[in-house]
């Protein structure tokens, strides 16, 4: 039987398959874009202008971006997460290596101009914040924390606590043991010996002979004693047994310690962020379609490590010293109440 004689046919659009997720019928819409950097833009379009009337209009209908959408969508999620983890590491480790609550805060200070660098870079060349910008991003933060680090750290060599006094006064020290004197002679003749208490010490004997002209009661070296150190049981117990042999308990003061540090590493900070920079320009400059999904990332590492070089010069400085006073000022009103309630204790006692 002819099948026109029973049926009529004609060519038209038919299911080849049905499409679900999470067990509901659905409808995948795609698109190749020509200029993949302008897919933030397009989203942003649709956010605001298409996707409102589109839930007013088919409120039963959901939807949810997938693809690559969906996957730079879940690394900002797992991103977050993992810095969040990343930067607590840094801070555990900092705090070990320095033996301090706040330092290791006063070097992640500086990451938010790492960002900043990275913004101002991708705004100049009119390029898309994209995944790969949060790559370079990462690289730039390790880069200014190292530069920090290595800041800080000449800081604390330059201020460790070291003993002072006359050579040949008080009694001697003993030949075996780690007891290193050094000798200084100064300007007016005169001979003293010091030796380092904590073991990184790298005292300038400019300094110290500086401070030895007016008697250390001004210049860049203050006058300690073995119960306001905060460096160590170990340090402390150094410091009473030279204390003992007539030794002066002392440091470099804070602005001369940070000036210091500041003058002999801006060589090396200069260095490392100027020549980041520069070898990497010639990919930022480049116009091949090859290396135009390298860019964001690239521009990220240049800016972000160009930026945070004044940054970590100037502002890291400035940290130290407003952390210092905040020290002093936190210090003095925990010391005056401990000195309050011990008296109280005391007096109780006695009663």
């Amino acid at each position: 039987m002819p099948l026109a004689s029973v049926a009529t046919w004609e060519f038209a659009p038919g299911v080849t398959g049905l499409d679900r997720r999470q067990r509901q019928s659905s409808i995948l819409v795609t698109a190749d874009l020509v200029n993949a950097e302008g897919r933030a833009e397009i989203m942003r379009t649709l956010d605001t202008d298409y996707w409102p009337a589109f839930e007013g209009r088919f409120s039963s209908v959901s939807r949810r971006a997938i693809g690559e959408a969906e996957g730079q969508q879940e690394f900002m999620n797992e991103f977050i997460t993992l810095m969040t983890m990343a930067f607590a590491a840094i801070y555990f480790l900092l705090a070990v290596t320095f033996r301090s609550y706040a330092q290791p805060l006063m070097i992640l200070c500086v990451i938010p101009f790492a960002i900043v660098g990275a913004l101002l870079g991708h705004l100049m060349f009119g390029i898309s914040f994209a995944l790969f910008s949060w790559l370079g991003m990462i690289a730039a933060i390790g880069v200014v924390v190292n530069d920090n680090v290595v800041l800080v750290d000449r800081c604390n060599q330059i201020r460790g606590y070291f003993a002072l006094r006359m050579k040949g006064s008080g009694q001697a020290l003993p030949e075996e043991g780690e007891w290193k004197p050094h000798d200084i002679t100064l300007p007016n003749g005169q001979v003293v010996e010091y030796v380092g208490i904590a073991p990184d010490l790298e005292p300038h004997e400019e300094m110290i002979a500086a401070g030895a002209e007016s008697g250390f009661q001004r210049g860049p070296i203050e006058l300690k004693t073995s119960a306001q150190m905060n460096d160590g049981p170990e340090y402390r117990e150094r410091a009473e047994q030279l204390e003992a042999m007539g030794f002066q308990v002392m440091r470099v003061k804070a602005e001369a310690g940070i000036t210091e540090a500041s003058v002999s590493r801006f060589r090396q900070i200069f260095l490392t962020s100027v020549t980041e920079f520069i070898g990497t320009s010639p990919m930022i400059l480049e116009n091949a379609a090859i290396v135009q999904f390298l860019k964001p990332m690239v521009i990220s590492l240049a800016f972000g490590v160009l930026i945070c070089m004044p940054a970590t010069l100037i502002l890291t400085p400035v940290f130290y010293m407003i952390g210092l006073d905040f020290k002093r000022i936190f210090g003095g009103l925990f010391g005056f109440y401990g000195r309050l309630y011990g008296g109280r204790r005391k007096l109780a006692a006695a009663e």
